[in-house]
């Protein structure tokens, strides 16, 4: 973990948490891998350490880190699984919200196939470049611009919405405004 997006409207300890989850995900952290000292979080990313260890208290809550005393903080048995309730969650909220603006499930399901299909599975994300609400990307897989329905290559600038996780050429997000997919607006 070394960025903290000093642009960004989400709180830095929350930034940290979503990091450590990111890294997580991506197998840069294993169960079992020992995650920085509070001092030593707060030096590296130039913070207040209060601002880490409430992160850190916040993970040790949802089971994400354990505490060894005298020896450090480390990513506990159970934060797989305090991901994916996390994600659980979030989907959850995401088909509400379809269902609220009348879309069918099968319509959002299909929605989801197709981005999976399309390789959103695979996003990552660069830690420097943020443009508003939105996060500039790299894919690893090609992937079509809901708009312009042409390939974003890794070379692409683009853009990908928060609120759905669908991939935008850069260009075609600016030029109509909002998610091409939802309509979501930043």
């Amino acid at each position: 973990m070394n960025y903290i997006d000093r642009e960004s409207n989400e709180a830095f300890d929350d930034q940290i948490k979503t990091r450590l989850r990111e890294q997580l995900t991506r197998g840069v952290l294993q169960v079992g891998d020992r995650v920085p000292s509070v001092p030593q979080l707060a030096e590296e990313l130039v913070l207040n350490p209060k601002i880490v260890l409430k992160a850190y208290k916040c993970l040790m809550e949802e089971g994400f880190l354990y505490y060894s005393r005298g020896v450090g903080l480390f990513i506990a048995d159970t934060a797989k699984k305090t991901i994916e309730k996390d994600l659980e969650q979030k989907l959850t909220s995401l088909f509400e919200l379809c269902r609220s603006n009348g879309f069918p499930t099968e319509r959002v399901l299909s929605i989801l196939e197709r981005c999976f299909a399309n390789g959103i599975s695979q996003l990552q994300r660069l830690p420097a470049e943020s443009t508003g609400s939105f996060s500039v990307l790299a894919v690893s897989k090609q992937v079509l611009c809901p708009f312009c329905r042409e390939r974003i290559t890794n070379s692409d600038s683009q853009t990908i919405c928060r609120f759905c996780n669908t991939s935008h050429h850069e260009d075609c997000w600016v030029e109509i405004g909002r998610c091409a997919i939802f309509g979501c607006e930043g």
